[in-house]
This record gives structure tokens, sequence and C-alpha cells, in this order.
């Protein structure tokens, strides 16, 4: 990963709780290791997918418009340019079809973060975020030139609750809108999940719930399109609601001075390639 940021700090004063800031960064985005693999790989009888050895890293230029108004609300307008971007691109071949990374264009993305924060009650604490993007895409799959603007949509929702001085609980909904990728466009999907801490031994250990979709309403439907004499509608229900019970007990207070030091950029970019499952 190699990046480069520059930071202003615009206006910054006693008597108007607020800030400006503007950064720009650059990032080179290297293919993991999976995705260069060249062999096939079986997912099912008709549905295979291969690496691509020739795959060429992508390059993204970031410009960033941050405003921070009393700690609570924190509003971002960015634009984003990137460049050579790679997507798995799905092509017939006799009666199967395989499914390949390749470098397929370039992509612009223009957006707003607005994330607030607010103490409800003094033992609710709430905060939502809210994501509104707009994307231009220019791509080349096979002969085919798409070139499109559309909209996605994100909308996130925490809340954190004080029971009593040793137990919280925690009630979270994430939703996104739909999306499209040149050959896969899918709807909005929404999601909630909850959870209860208490704290025991005078704070040394503790117990918990949680779980995870629990209205069971993270679907994927979307559909296909895009591959020659093709053409598919997909839902797909997935084992997404989950219950954990926990349990946790720190037996050394100097457990986190005894972890090593790890390099926090070549060596977690290197990692993250080796942990990339998806061509």
């Amino acid at each position: 990963m190699l990046s480069l940021h520059c930071l202003f700090l615009l206006n910054r004063t006693p008597q108007i709780p607020t800030i400006f800031f503007f950064s720009y960064g650059r990032r080179i985005g290297r293919p993991g290791y999976d995705r260069l693999n060249p062999f096939l790989s079986l997912v099912q009888r008709y549905n295979q997918v291969v690496g691509n050895p020739f795959l060429k890293p992508d390059f993204t230029n970031t410009f960033e418009l941050t405003h921070v108004f009393k700690e609570q609300l924190n509003t971002i307008l960015y634009y984003s340019d990137l460049s050579n971007i790679s997507g798995s691109v799905i092509r017939p071949m006799n009666d199967v079809y395989v499914k390949r990374p390749e470098n397929t264009g370039n992509l612009q993305i223009a957006g707003l973060m607005i994330t607030y924060n607010k103490d409800i009650f003094k033992w609710w604490n709430t905060d939502f975020s809210i994501n509104p993007e707009r994307i231009h895409m220019n791509i080349l799959l096979d002969d085919k030139r798409i070139d499109t603007t559309f909209f996605a949509y994100s909308f996130n929702w925490f809340n954190r609750f004080a029971i009593s001085k040793s137990c919280t609980a925690e009630l979270v909904m994430n939703w996104g809108g739909r999306s499209f990728s040149g050959q896969n466009t899918t709807k909005g999907i929404m999601a909630w999940r909850a959870g209860i801490k208490q704290q025991l031994f005078k704070g040394n250990g503790s117990i918990g719930i949680n779980g995870s979709d629990l209205f069971y309403s993270a679907i994927t439907r979307g559909k296909i399109i895009n591959v020659a004499g093709s053409g598919a509608n997909y839902k797909n229900r997935g084992d997404s609601r989950t219950v954990i019970l926990s349990f946790s007990y720190k037996i050394s207070k100097n457990a986190k001075d005894n972890k090593r030091l790890r390099d926090r950029n070549g060596a977690m970019d290197e990692q993250n390639r080796v942990l990339t499952t998806t061509p």
C-alpha cells in the first residue's frame, strides 16, 4: 500500500466549536494472491471460478472535506477516482460458467457521509449514519462498453443502553441499498442485531448474549445481466441468524503489554492479500 495525505486545519476557535479540514489520499490496491491463481475451482456443477495471473493493481485518488460540529455531528463530502479497477467477469465456456477477475475500467464516486451522536437520556446513547453516493461506472466487459451512472445508499443506527453500572445492552440496525457491478445487480438488504453484557468479578470477567439478523431479513436478491446469451434472477438466504452466548475472564492484567507489535502498513496489507477468498 502506498498512501499520501495532506491535512489542513481551516477553522478552530474556542468560541466556535466547529472544525473544517481537507485531506487527499492516493492508494495502490494490489490483488489478493488467490485472485492470481490460474487453476479452476469447482463451485457447482455448472459454476467455476479461476484466478488471473495477469491481474494488475488498481489506483485510487480520494479527496475529502470534513466538517465537525460540537463533536456530535460529522459531515464528510468526498470524491474518489478509481482507475484500472478489477471485477469478476462471468463468461459461458462450453456448458459451464466461469468467473474470472479482470481489470475492467474506471469508477468515480461522489458521496456524503453524515454521522450524528446524541445522548437521548443518561442511560440511552444513539448514533446514526447515512451515506448517499453517486457512482459513475465506465467499464469494458468483453466487447461491451458499460458507461452508466447510478445512486447507492446506506443507513446504520446504533443504540447503547446502560441498564446498570455493570450491565449494558445494544441494538443495531444496518440497511444497504441496491448495488450494481456490471454483471450483477442486487436489491437492498436490512438486518437487526442485539446484545446484552454483564460484568462479573469486579470487572475482570463478563458474560453476554448476542443475536444477529433477528428477523431473518438479510436476504440477497438480484439479477445476473450482461452475460452472453444468459440471464438469471436469484434469491439467497444464508445462515445469518445466530445467537452466541459468551463468557470471558481476564487472567493477566499485563496481557496487552505482552503482545508483539506488528507492522500496521506493509505487513498487514500483505496479510489481507493472503486472506482474500473470492476472485
